[in-house]
Order: structure tokens, then sequence, then C-alpha cells
């Protein structure tokens, strides 16, 4: 998650600057999650990722938030970016994966609660019973 919210970042400003070419048939992308994703989503990516490496069963959420954004963001995709003949299908296959993928991620973190992984506030001295 943190790998692919800096890259993300980072194809995003190399994209925007135009440092680097786009390959032949492809539109330089634009739209609304377009721009979400480089202000609002890969930096939630990273920020997901530290709530899980520091045990706050808040991430979980933050999980099915980003699946959900991912799957809109995706369907997205399919309807309004037109992409070269050669690539379609690459691309196609490519998403499917990934959201399968982010889809086990996303269960594997709710199956870590029942597995004690996330820290709980009464377990540092918190509880006031």
């Amino acid at each position: 998650m943190v790998l692919g919210g800096i890259y993300g970042l980072y194809s995003f400003y190399n994209i925007s600057t135009g440092s680097i070419q786009l390959p032949e048939g492809f539109i330089k992308p634009s739209g609304v999650f377009y721009y979400l994703n480089a202000i609002i989503i890969f930096p939630l990516w990273i920020l997901t990722a530290f709530l899980l490496f520091f045990r706050k069963e808040v991430a979980k959420w933050f999980f099915i938030g980003l699946l959900v954004y991912s799957i809109l963001n995706s369907i997205d995709t399919s309807i309004y970016t037109t992409l070269p003949e050669q690539y379609h299908t690459i691309v196609v296959i490519a998403e499917i994966i990934s959201l399968i993928i982010f889809a086990l991620v996303t269960r594997y973190t709710f199956k870590l609660k029942e597995k004690e992984y996330y820290i709980i506030a009464s377990s540092k001295g918190y509880n006031k019973n």
C-alpha cells in the first residue's frame, strides 16, 4: 500500500509535468477520479498502510473504503477511458487481478480482529472498569 501510494503520486507528477511520454494511442488522464487519486486517494493508501502497521483497527475500514473506491474507479476507467486496442485486454485483466488481490487483503484485515492483532485501548490500561 505504501509503495502503491508513492508510485501513484510519482506517476501523477510525471504525467502532469510531461516528464514521461505515454505510449502511442494513450490520452493524458484527466477527470474527477484522476485528480481525486492524486490529492486524496494515494496519500490515503499510505496512511492506511501505516494504520495497519501500527495495529489500529480503523485501518480495516479504510481498506474497505479504498476497495469500494477502487471498484468505482475501475468501472469509470472501463466506461470512459479509450484505450488502444493492443492494450485493452491487458489493462482489463490487470484491473481484475488487482481488485481480487485488494479484496482478499481487505478481507484479511477483518480477520485480524479474530487473531487479536489490533491494539485494544483496554489492553493499554485505559479501561475505566
